[in-house]
């Protein structure tokens, strides 16, 4: 006979799980060097197998990774002994069937929404968690914008208490970013069937406001004339150290130029003369 423990089990996708055959004799006597066969014939992992010789308590192990598609569901596992070696689990031959649930992790990102001035920064949190709800630590989540204006800027954190806590800043320009996350569970950087991602969160950034000042102006020929430029994000706060180009588009001093960054308060100014 052989027998497989455990006959039951439950783990995360992406662990692995081990099993036992044990094959007795007709008066239960352990039996040595035979060869035992493994196959997963139903669930995620189907179509995985082994094989090994029986050691000198009759004993083969079975070891296999739960990273098949779909993430999660059970698998079916046989062992049998090939008595006419035709890689076939024959009716007469000795088997034992055993069976392995795989549950899945979730992965949550938040927030669901936001709208930030452009330039800022924008905090997201993504919490792990097993299929009861606890928190899966010391994995690294990677966030990603799969589309807008910041397209392929990542960011990553490994949880603590379940949570990963990253930020970005947008600096690509206005427009809607879509951000998705994906957690890496054995840790090689690459996304694998069977981990998690969540679902896409969206970040809007609106842009900043360009005012000049004053809007119109009569001066004497040969004469200085300033405007000033004030710069604000979308709140109304300045945004400094940013560079400003004045421009003359129209007009007897067409081309005259100029750019500097904005001051703490958002303020530059350009003078030129009506020559």
């Amino acid at each position: 006979t052989i027998s497989l423990t455990p006959q039951s089990a439950t783990n995360l996708v992406g662990t692995y799980h081990e099993v036992t055959a044990t094959l007795l004799g007709i008066n239960g006597e352990t039996i040595p060097n035979l060869e035992v066969d493994f196959i997963i014939t139903a669930g995620p992992n189907t179509g995985d197998k082994g094989s090994g010789i029986s050691d000198a308590n009759g004993q083969v192990m079975f070891k296999y990774r739960g990273d098949g598609w779909p993430q999660s569901g059970t698998d079916t596992i046989e062992a049998y002994i090939d008595i006419d070696s035709d890689n076939i689990n024959d009716i007469e031959e000795p088997a034992d069937t055993a069976t392995k649930t795989w549950e899945p992790y979730n992965l949550v990102l938040t927030p669901a929404t936001a709208t930030n001035p452009l330039g800022t920064k924008h905090n997201m949190t993504a919490t792990l968690t097993d299929n009861n709800g606890a928190p899966v630590n010391g994995k690294r989540v990677r966030a990603y914008v799969q589309s807008g204006p910041n397209l392929n800027t990542g960011t990553s954190a490994k949880t603590q208490n379940g949570e990963a806590v990253r930020s970005y800043k947008g600096k690509g320009g206005p427009g809607t970013d879509r951000i998705r996350a994906w957690a890496d569970i054995d840790g090689d950087n690459i996304r694998d069937n069977f981990e998690p991602s969540s679902a896409p969160v969206y970040k809007t950034w609106e842009p900043h406001v360009l005012s000049l000042s004053p809007q119109s102006a009569t001066n004497t020929l040969g004469s200085d004339h300033s405007v000033e430029a004030t710069l604000l994000n979308s709140i109304g706060d300045a945004v400094k150290k940013v560079k400003v180009y004045f421009n003359v588009s129209a007009g007897p001093n067409t081309g005259d130029a100029f750019n500097k960054k904005t001051d703490k308060k958002g303020l530059v100014s350009f003078t030129y003369t009506g020559d």
